[in-house]
């Protein structure tokens, strides 16, 4: 059985942890030094492409290398909940530990606590582990140089974004700072330089302190001239298998958090603090030497020393790799444009269309076979797919003939260009894919459209590739040359016959047309919303722990569902100071009685609060699904497929909640009207999706 503490503790201390920050510099401020690194190395680095001869056309990052590095920095705090042990495959973060109410309701967040619990402190270089770290900075160093060579970029970039966070942590949590190195423009140039680094050197750099030697007293910094980080450690051991178990140990063990620091004599703490919503400040609730967020001293000396080594490590990487390969070896260019995201060439080599635009009843051009006895057109088009680089010539692919609307398992796989050649692009620029309709008698454009040629979709074997058209989108597929794959359990189906003649190529994009208007994509939507929020909810649970509630029952079945309502929509949201400007009004509204006895019960049954946060994000998926499906998503400035473009919803929600009188709208539709959670959610996510597309 769950224990439940009283409400007011947990509320508490759920609201005083909500924003603690714990073991390193806050997400925000490693995203921005790795985003402000990537900008200052890139022209130095298209430079060196320049000098050495290159003709490639690159300018920066591209956003998803840029992606793929900060995502793998992020993830040495939070963990990797993709696929952590293969170098690979990019990281993909588990949510933010630090939004303890989403922890709540996340068991992603769970796996991230549990992870900053069990990894090592040299990731962070915590507990005077600075000889162990920088050993890890040299192997990794000569493992990304390895990578590069090879042409495993992404493997990489996976590598160096974690490396370089554990780089960056070493100014955050020594007394660096202290010793006056961040006041001369400096870094510690000794870490993961070579093996050892920091060995003793009779008249060399400052030492370390050694295990017997005293470095701060009460866990509060002094001057003892040796360098040196702090002790961290989370007083979560208790029992972190379940989210009940952990909100009773955050409870009780919040006030000793960090305490055995103490306990190591002469040594230093870490020391805790919370960032304050809203506010660029924040609050100290422990002392201690590390430098995570601004209100400690010395966090903006840290983070400039960081940058300048995150920088320095950087251009160093490319500065071995010219001396191991040779300026002149084109292996040397290669990994330079690959590192920023232009890897040299793929091949498209045979495409699989699974959906055609036009299709029935909405179809412009069919065969017109008349099936005897049913006395219904069959509506099977005859199609090609052209695909071209930006500026080259395109290649069509061999004919599909009668394409089946709905063979789900088989669909049309044709060998794409002369006797399935292929055609190859560049991870730069944009790739053009139309689509024709054949027909006997007929040559119709039915769609036509660009990609950016560094979509996954073009190099991630049978991932759909979607292009938006007004009769519908476009999605199709692409295999390496050779022989079609077949769905799973299948074997695999013979391409057609080529065609006897290749339609045009591929030509000019098609030219802007203006965004629907609101009520346009309202009806082309239907979704319950503001409007139209008739019947059952699909995804948003009912309430339980409320419902039998005695503040619900003095309340009435209505006021009580509408409260809770509103609550739950609060609690599901993923933005921490979204959350509680929202909670905050919802308290102001109806009053310190009602809202603890709503907010009280919800947060103690760790059921109901999975249950909320899950149904929060199956509408945000569900609205994205309903997007793609109807092409609207055409009009965003990224083409991306529904469950990647479901991350976009609670932004667009969150838009939409980023002033007081835009959250008090949203609160009167659940507090004044019969709409609920689910309904506010699609009606937020709706609105901000026009602001996108119209630019605001």
């Amino acid at each position: 059985m769950a224990r439940i503490l009283p409400k007011a503790t947990l509320i508490g201390a759920l609201v005083a942890l909500a924003g603690v920050s714990a073991d390193a510099f806050g997400v925000k401020y490693h995203t921005e030094i790795m985003q402000t690194a990537l900008f200052n190395v890139a022209p130095r680095l298209v430079a060196e492409l320049k000098r050495i001869g290159s003709k490639a056309t690159i300018q920066g990052f591209l956003p998803r290398a840029e992606q793929e590095l900060v995502f793998a920095n992020i993830a040495r705090d939070q963990g990797d909940c993709g696929s952590p042990n293969d170098p690979r495959v990019p990281a993909n973060p588990c949510i933010a530990v630090n939004t303890l109410v989403n922890l709540a309701v996340d068991p992603s967040s769970l796996a991230a606590l549990r992870f900053l619990e069990l990894e090592a402190a040299s990731d962070h270089i915590d507990n005077e582990t600075i000889p162990v770290a920088s050993n890890a900075i040299f192997d990794a160093r000569a493992a990304i140089r390895g990578y590069l060579a090879a042409g495993d970029f992404a493997a990489a970039r996976k590598v160096l974004g974690g490396t370089l966070h554990t780089l960056q942590d070493f100014y955050a949590h020594s007394n660096f700072v202290e010793t006056g190195g961040a006041n001369r423009g400096e870094w510690e140039r000794r870490l993961g330089k070579e093996r050892d680094a920091f060995r003793p050197v009779p008249g060399g750099s400052q030492r370390l302190a050694q295990a017997n030697e005293r470095t701060c007293e009460n866990g509060d910094y002094n001057s003892s001239g040796f360098l040196t980080t702090g002790y961290f450690f989370l007083p979560l051991n208790q029992d972190i298998t379940s989210l009940d178990g952990f909100l009773v140990a955050a409870v009780r063990n919040f006030a000793d958090w960090d305490i055995d620091a103490i306990k190591n004599p002469g040594k230093c703490r870490h020391g805790l603090q919370k960032e304050n919503v809203g506010s660029p400040d924040c609050t100290i609730y422990q002392s201690g030497i590390n430098k995570d967020a601004p209100c400690r001293a010395g966090f903006v000396e840290a983070r400039g020393a960081a940058l300048r080594h995150t920088e320095d490590f950087i251009i160093e990487l490319i500065r071995d790799l010219r001396q191991s390969l040779g300026e002149t070896n084109p292996k040397y260019a290669a990994a330079i444009a690959g590192f920023m995201g232009y890897e040299a060439l793929s091949r498209l080599g045979n495409v699989r269309v699974l959906r055609y635009p036009g299709a029935p009843p909405k179809q412009t051009a069919w065969d017109g076979i008349l099936e005897v006895g049913l006395n219904i057109w069959a509506v099977h088009p005859d199609i090609v797919v052209c695909v071209g680089p930006e500026g080259g010539r395109g290649v069509c692919s061999d004919e599909c003939i009668d394409f089946e609307w709905e063979n789900t398992n088989k669909r049309c796989f044709a060998p794409l260009g002369p006797n399935g050649a292929g055609v190859a692009v560049t991870n730069s620029g944009r790739v053009r894919i139309q689509a024709w309709d054949i027909d006997p008698g007929s040559r119709q454009l039915m769609a036509d459209g660009w990609l950016d040629a560094s979509d996954p979709c073009l190099h991630s074997v049978g991932q759909p590739c979607q292009i938006a058209h007004e009769r519908g989108p476009l999605i199709v597929s692409f295999f390496p040359p050779g022989p079609d794959p077949g769905p799973s359990g299948t074997p695999p189906s013979a391409p057609p016959s080529p065609a006897p003649g290749a339609p045009p190529a591929p030509g000019a994009p098609p030219s802007a047309r203006v965004p629907p208007a609101p009520s346009a994509v309202n009806s082309a939507l239907s979704l319950r919303a503001r409007d139209t929020c008739t019947g059952a909810d699909r995804f948003m649970p009912a309430s339980t722990a409320f419902a039998q509630s005695p503040a619900a029952r003095q309340l009435g079945p209505d006021r009580s569902s509408q409260i809770y309502q509103a609550t739950s929509f609060a609690m599901a949201i993923p933005d921490q100071p979204t959350k509680l400007s929202v909670l905050n009004a919802i308290r102001t509204r109806v009053g310190d009685g009602v809202y603890f006895g709503a907010v009280g019960p919800l947060l103690a049954d760790q059921q109901q609060m999975q249950s909320v946060f899950t149904g929060y994000q199956s509408v945000a998926g569900a609205f994205a699904g309903a997007l793609t499906s109807t092409g609207l998503d055409r009009w965003l400035p990224q083409s991306k497929p529904a469950p990647a473009l479901a991350l976009d919803v609670a932004g667009w929600v969150r838009k939409r909640l980023a002033t007081p009188a835009q959250v008090s709208d949203a609160l009167g539709m659940l507090l004044d009207g019969p709409v609920t959670a689910e309904c506010a959610v699609n009606q937020l996510a709706q609105d901000g999706f026009v602001d996108t597309i119209n630019g605001h």
